[in-house]
Parts: structure tokens; C-alpha cells; sequence
């Protein structure tokens, strides 16, 4: 039974806002029919644990649904041997004030009020990296003057050492020479 303008969007008297809600309506109803055709309402205990895990499971999400639990759950209520304190609401996922308030003032829906933004104590986290990069710097420093390698920092006084090291190599073994002329007679004083 669907009429209207625009059928994508009505199914079972009710115009959805999106074709998807209208599937979801029609789905929902072909659901009915085939729990209809296989409840026995005779049975008020069956009737019972079938609406009780319709709820729990979520199975009924659109007013095509909720009719159908209004239905059994209006049943359940009106029968004596089901203590109506037993039969649970049906919970509505949705919040409906907030949708009437916003209709009334559609100026609201255009303009959001802008979110908090979170402040980060950026001076901490300045102030640490800071510490960390004059750690760094300090560890690159200690592991220069520390290197027997030459360097930038090092290199004049590496080589005056390896200099001098090669003139006493030398120094050493001039003398080892004289000496060894001397014996031979090679070389006088």
C-alpha cells in the first residue's frame, strides 16, 4: 500500500526521508509477514520470547517495525497469564527533541558552534625537545674530543703529534746510524 509523489521513499504508510530508511521499512515488513505466518498467538509464552529477542537483537529499526512490537507488545500486556511487569519497553535509539528543536529554528542545522580545541601545553613539549637536541649536541662533543681520529676540533694538534712522533722516529734512528758508522769507522767525530 504505497502512495505518495515520490513511492522510492513511502512504504507502508510512512514517507522515509532516504530511499535507504524506505528499504529498510520494506525489509522490515517482509520480516513481519513471515514471523505473522509462523506465530501462534495462542501461545502467549512463545510470543513473549520472541518479542523479548526481537528487542535485545535490534532486530526492528524503523516505524514499520516498531508497529509490529507495539503490536505484540500490546498483546502481551492485555494477556493474563504474562505479568505485564515483565514485558519490556521498546526502546527508541533515537532522540527526537533535538530534531523538533532544530525544525523550528533552521538557522541552527546551518550554523554549528565551533568545536573546543584542545591545548596542548606546547611550552613542555618545547622546553623537552630543547633539553633533548643540548643533550644530543653535548653526546656529539664528548664522542669528537674523546675520538683518536682527527677532526675538525682536533686535527692541528693530531698532527703536531704524528710530526713529532716522526721526527723522534727519525731522531732514533740517525743516532743508530752514527753509532753503527762509528764501529765501522766510516765516520769520524
Amino acid at each position: 500500500m504505497e502512495t505518495g509523489k515520490d513511492n522510492t521513499r513511502v512504504a507502508e504508510g510512512y514517507s522515509f526521508a532516504t530511499v535507504a530508511d524506505c528499504e529498510l521499512g520494506k525489509n522490515e515488513k517482509k520480516k513481519i509477514e513471515y514471523l505473522e505466518s509462523k506465530l501462534d498467538y495462542s501461545k502467549p509464552a512463545t510470543i513473549y520470547r520472541i518479542y523479548e529477542k526481537a528487542l535485545s537483537d535490534r532486530t526492528f529499526k524503523s516505524p514499520v517495525g516498531y508497529e509490529f512490537l507495539r503490536k505484540l507488545q500490546s498483546f502481551l500486556l492485555s494477556d493474563p497469564a504474562i505479568d505485564p511487569a515483565t514485558v519490556s519497553p521498546i526502546p527508541l535509539y533515537k532522540t527526537y527533541a533535538e530534531v523538533e528543536r532544530m525544525a523550528k529554528n533552521p538557522a541552527k542545522q546551518r550554523i554549528k558552534p565551533a568545536k573546543p580545541k584542545k591545548e596542548v601545553a606546547w611550552t613542555t613539549v618545547s622546553a623537552w625537545l630543547n633539553v633533548l637536541f643540548v643533550l644530543a649536541i653535548i653526546a656529539m662533543f664528548t664522542i669528537l674530543l674523546k675520538s683518536d681520529q682527527p677532526n675538525i676540533l682536533n686535527y692541528k694538534t693530531a698532527i703536531i703529534n704524528q710530526y713529532s712522533q716522526w721526527e723522534e722516529d727519525l731522531k732514533a734512528r740517525e743516532t743508530v746510524v752514527k753509532q753503527k758508522e762509528l764501529e765501522l769507522k766510516i765516520r769520524e767525530e
